[in-house]
This record gives structure tokens, sequence and C-alpha cells, in this order.
């Protein structure tokens, strides 16, 4: 599998877009949520505020895994992904907010 972030810079280098891959053998057995968690304590010591990560709406699982460490759902972008065969899906907009309002960790 493989766990990225990748950090914005300038105005935006206070967020990271996170991308999660693994492989259809190790899924469901807490690997995804484990690489979820580590990618979130290196951002933290990174010093970052938010993260974010899309998700095609077909892929409720991968949306409660996400969900389950804090995740929200922030809003959907109608037709955003096409697949080979030329059919559109829904992306989901994930977010999670490592600081509160008042700006502490």
């Amino acid at each position: 599998g493989d766990a990225t972030l990748h950090f914005g810079e300038h105005y935006d280098r206070h967020r990271a877009w996170v991308r999660i891959f693994l492989d259809r053998d190790y899924r469901r057995r807490g690997i995804g949520t484990l690489m979820l968690r580590s990618l979130i304590e290196i951002a933290r010591i990174a010093g970052l505020q938010q993260l974010y990560v899309e998700v095609t709406v077909n892929q409720p699982r991968v949306m409660k895994a996400f969900e389950d460490v804090g995740y929200q759902q922030e809003f959907t972008l109608n037709d955003y992904f096409i697949t080979d065969s030329g059919a559109t899906l829904d992306m989901a907009i994930l977010a999670l907010r490592l600081v509160d309002s008042s700006g502490e960790f």
C-alpha cells in the first residue's frame, strides 16, 4: 500500500491532501486505518491544521474509514471523476481539522 501527504505551499501551507491506496488483498484488516492514523500524526508533527481527501461516492467503506478517524464530508463535486468507460462519478471532499476554532491543537 501507499499513503502520502501532499503539502500545500504559500497561502495553503497549513493544509495537505491525503492520498492512500491499499491493495485489495490487504483491505479490511485494519491496515488502512493504521496508515490513516500515521498520516494524521505526521501532519500534527509537521504543524498542519487541516487535512483533505477526495473519495468517489461509490466507495462507502472508504468514506466510513475516513469518518471513523474524524474526517467530515465538506461537499460533493458532481460528475467530477470519469472512468475508463466514460461514466462519471461524484467526488466527496472530506476534511479533518487538526486545530479547534480557537487555533489550539
